[in-house]
């Protein structure tokens, strides 16, 4: 009975930090730092900063709450991460419903990504021009910061194009798009296989496990 009246509490507290980060969204804000370059941020007076800043305290804040409860009930954690080195404990019983309900998610996103209308609109100079820029100087003096304007990270940017090039040995705009499109369709495959771990470790009923999934 304790455990349950603490569950429903943490639970309880978890929400309300998300409804906390939710308010205090727009009152995060740093100083706006002018760095003489003209467009919608400095048209604004907006910290670009004030985004990640944002991100990182609606996340964190249910997060810390969560594994909060480590400090009350150290044990149950500490059998946890035992129980992740026992090899009975990360071996899958292929009799588990829950491989089926995983496969009925693989065909489902794997027809998903056949069907994906392929982007035949004129280059995106903003986006995919910074891009593929990026890329193309890499391939060509093998340069990764220097001299490209990175936005959403190298590897997304510079790296994975080159890479695709290279094995196609052709660089080309529709070969960047279709490598983006099979990038979702693997996060979707890893998200999926995490949903799987995660529901095998669950010590819960079948049918529960299988909702969870």
């Amino acid at each position: 009975m304790r455990s349950k009246i603490f569950n429903i509490i943490l639970g309880a507290l978890v929400v309300l930090s998300i409804l906390l980060g939710t308010l205090i969204w727009e009152k995060i804000t740093l100083p706006f730092n002018d760095n003489m370059i003209v467009g919608e941020y400095s048209d604004k007076k907006f910290n670009s900063t004030n985004d990640i800043l944002r991100y990182l305290v609606f996340i964190f804040l249910p997060i810390i709450i969560f594994f909060s409860q480590i400090f009350f009930n150290k044990e149950k954690f500490t059998n946890l991460f035992l129980n992740l080195n026992n090899d009975q404990t990360l071996k899958l019983n292929k009799s588990n419903s829950s491989l089926f309900i995983f496969f009925i998610f693989f065909i489902f996103i794997t027809f998903e990504f056949l069907s994906v209308q392929f982007q035949l609109h004129n280059l995106d100079l903003m986006h995919e021009g910074q891009q593929i820029s990026s890329a193309f100087k890499s391939l060509q003096d093998g340069s990764l910061w220097s001299g490209s304007y990175v936005t959403q990270g190298i590897f997304y940017e510079t790296i994975i194009a080159k890479i695709s090039w290279s094995i196609f040995d052709i660089q080309s705009i529709g070969l960047k798009r279709i490598t983006d499109i099979f990038l979702i369709f693997f996060l979707k495959f890893l998200l999926i296989i995490l949903s799987l771990r995660i529901t095998h470790f669950l010590k819960i009923q079948e049918i529960y496990k299988n909702i969870f999934l």
